[in-house]
């Protein structure tokens, strides 16, 4: 058996003792203790109020005028607008005027009597960015008919006529009943606006 010496039974008692009496242990270095601590409660935050004041939105563009147009609604053949009647002698016709948007259609309706005058089917664009197409119905017989130059042939529903984004002249020969002695027909006129303006206004003039 082994004697402890006295120095070393008198070191471990010590430490014993002061430990038993609450002595702090040596510090060691703390992680936690390495960063300053920051109180989050005194970290600034923004003020909404501090801001500078909201702009307001762009105003949108402005729309262009109002389309205001006395003939609606006639967006369609079987809402075309009556006209009053003419023959087949020259000097006989008329002009129609409205205002269209870029979707927007204006049909026309009117006679045409056969009084053995000849036959000139015409259309006139005065003013306004438009096409106009011409449809054909006799009364009797089938309508035969040739387009001319610069205006195309197009067929609408049962309708067939001639349409073009200029004025143009169908000729004393272009038309006929076919079958019938007498050429007197309905005729429909349609109006488009050939721009994607927000409003075209137009003045369009016809005659047989």
């Amino acid at each position: 058996m082994k004697v402890v010496g006295s120095a070393f039974l008198l070191s471990v008692l010590s430490g014993v003792v002061l430990v038993a009496c609450g002595a702090d242990a040596p510090a060691t270095p703390d992680a936690r203790n390495d960063t300053p601590r920051v109180d989050a409660r005194v970290v600034p935050t923004p003020d909404a109020r501090t801001f500078p004041p909201f702009v307001d939105a762009m105003p949108l563009p402005d729309a262009g005028p109002e389309c205001d147009d006395p003939s609606e609604p006639n967006n369609s053949e079987n809402m075309a607008t009556a006209l009053a009647g003419i023959d087949d002698c020259d000097g006989s016709g008329g002009t129609v005027s409205g205002a269209l948007d870029s979707t927007d259609e204006d049909w026309y309706t009117y006679a045409v009597e056969d009084t053995n005058c000849l036959l000139d089917p015409t259309i006139l664009i005065a003013t306004g960015n438009v096409e106009v197409c011409l449809f054909f119905v006799c009364t009797s017989g089938t309508e035969d008919f040739t387009c001319p130059k610069g205006s195309m042939a197009t067929d609408v529903g049962t309708l067939s006529g001639c349409c073009s984004t200029s004025s143009f002249d169908i000729g004393v020969f272009g038309f006929d009943c076919d079958g019938a002695a007498d050429d007197s027909t309905t005729n429909f006129m349609r109006v488009k606006s050939a721009s994607q303006n927000s409003c075209e206004t137009y003045s369009v003039g016809y005659q047989s």
